[in-house]
């Protein structure tokens, strides 16, 4: 996404992406001080911030079946709250400058009910908007068919919340997201 909004705009630094892999870690001090700071200087239109939500999906129910397992879960799903604290104080940030933002996790996400991320959007009061895969030409590469997987988007942005609302029109026939396909659509 950030590659083509480059293209488009014919500026490289009209879009920029703050992630792990070019020294932006979420989940530490200094990756999210850098990250506002960053905003702060470029004042940018938009932030899109879009998280690990796969510790929190609901298919990691059925991997809690050994005492590994549940362990191994609660490691990965502490490394993501340090991300959303992140996450949510650059949002906030956002907020308070007047840039607006967009919050993406799948939309069966658990994370969405998290007591410090129901706060943080109780107080923002972003409008919550759904885009469904089969809108946005989503497909099982084996099967051909359209895939349902929905993004729910918490965003500040009335157009874009206008433009991403796309509900499944109920118009095809449906294919599964199976869980080996789920990494593929992020």
């Amino acid at each position: 996404m950030t590659s083509c909004m480059q293209q488009m705009c014919g500026e490289p630094e009209k879009a920029r992406r703050f992630a792990f892999w070019n020294g932006y870690d979420l989940s530490t001090n200094t990756g999210v001080r850098g990250i506002m700071s960053c905003i702060e200087k470029e004042r940018p239109m938009h932030v899109w911030l879009s998280l690990e939500c796969g510790p929190f999906s609901p298919m990691q129910n059925v991997n809690q079946r050994s005492e590994a397992q549940c362990e191994d879960l609660k490691r990965k799903r502490a490394a993501c709250m340090r991300q959303y604290v992140g996450g949510l104080l650059i949002y906030t940030f956002c907020h308070q400058l007047g840039i607006s933002c967009t919050w993406e996790w799948s939309e069966k996400c658990n994370a969405w009910r998290l007591p410090m991320v129901q706060r943080v959007f109780n107080k923002i009061r972003p409008r919550f908007v759904v885009t469904k895969g089969c809108r946005v030409g989503l497909m099982d590469p084996k099967t051909k068919l359209l895939l349902s997987k929905g993004w729910k988007l918490a965003t500040t942005h009335e157009l874009l919340g206008d433009r991403m609302n796309m509900a499944c029109q109920g118009n095809h026939e449906g294919g599964i997201c199976q869980p080996q396909l789920l990494r593929k659509t992020a």
